[in-house]
This record gives C-alpha cells, structure tokens and sequence, in this order.
C-alpha cells in the first residue's frame, strides 16, 4: 500500500494496493526490504522539516492543530471556512505544501513530534507528551481499577492508535473518541443496547 501510495498518481493506472504490487515487482531485494519499512521512517523527514521552517519562520501557536477539535463537530470545518474565509490546515497538509508546494503529486504524512514542536517548540513538546503520559497511565489505572465504559473506551481507543500514532497528530484520535461516545450514550437512552456486566453502571 505505502508503494502504491507514493506511486506519481499522473501517470499511475489501477488501484493502490495493485501498483504497489506491480512496483515491489520490478524492484531488487535490497529495494523491496527498504520500501517495506520505508513507511515506519518516512515521516521522519518531517521532523527536519518542521524543524527547519521553526528556525525560519517561529512558531505557529497551533494553528495546524485546531482542524482536529473542529473534526469533532460535524461540518465544523466547512463552517468554519465560511465565516472566517480561513481552510483549516493539518500538519500533515502543511508538511506536504511546505515540501512540494501547492500541487503535490502525493502527502507526506505527519510526524508527532514535529506535530507539535512547530505549534510550541521543544518546551511544548516536553510539557505536552508529559501530560500526554500521564493521561494515558491515568485511564489505563482507571480501565484496570473501576473499568467504567469511559475509561475502557479512552484507554483502547489511544491503544489501537499506538501502533499509527508517530505518523498521526497528537489530538487525532479525540474525534473517535468523542463521537463512540455519543453514539453509546444515544444507544443507552433509546434502550438500544443493554449494559454489559464488564462495566460499572
């Protein structure tokens, strides 16, 4: 998949995962290894670039973060756009336009780190991955001493993004998180769904 990705879209043919294919194909072993785990280190880049447009521009003071707590409210970026005139931007867009400017022939992903070092710098990324752990370790007590739906959810939800997370922002997963809620708790009041035994009502 991450082959066909990056494969230039203006000349390709098929869907992703068959280029990806006919790519790893065409490649000697040495080159098959490397792209097989080019996808755990390619977001790397981005933290030099982050790194470097911090050094020449400062810092943004997030305003590659604010899309995700937007993501949270249905059409919230749309609406957004419209009354401020301003298209909500990613860092994952923002790395990728820094990089190859306005028409990219594919996106460079994000990196978490640098997610947040061009919004803080390195004391915000001190202070935010401290707070960022002692969350984690707070829901994880919590799931393992009372086991509220809450707490299990929160916990489960940022362990199934462990694995992405280093590719994704640091606020990412606060749409799914939010929005399973709402979708149990409107569940539980329409008497849709019956509590189960594994969590404290």
């Amino acid at each position: 998949i991450g082959l066909g990705r990056t494969t230039d879209y203006l000349s390709a043919e098929g869907n992703i995962i068959r280029r990806g294919l006919e790519k790893s194909e065409s490649e000697s072993i040495i080159e098959s290894v490397y792209n097989a785990t080019e996808s755990f280190v390619v977001n790397t880049r981005n933290l030099y670039v982050g790194i470097e447009y911090v050094d020449n521009y400062g810092h943004n003071w997030g305003e590659t973060m604010y899309i995700s707590f937007l993501a949270v409210i249905p059409f919230g970026q749309t609406f957004f756009s419209t009354i401020t005139g301003v298209t909500p931007k990613g860092s994952a867009s923002f790395f990728t336009e820094l990089v190859f400017g306005k028409d990219p022939l594919y996106g460079l992903g994000t990196n978490l780190v640098a997610d947040v070092y061009i919004s803080f710098g390195l004391f915000g990324v001190v202070l935010l991955f401290i707070l960022f752990g002692y969350f984690v370790e707070l829901f994880r007590y919590k799931t393992i001493s009372n086991r509220s739906f809450f707490s299990v959810l929160i916990y489960f939800s940022l362990l199934n993004f462990s694995v992405s997370f280093p590719r994704n922002g640091l606020f990412m997963p606060l749409k799914f998180i939010i929005w399973t809620y709402v979708i149990y708790y409107l569940l539980r009041k329409l008497r849709l769904l019956k509590p189960k035994l594994l969590f404290e009502q």
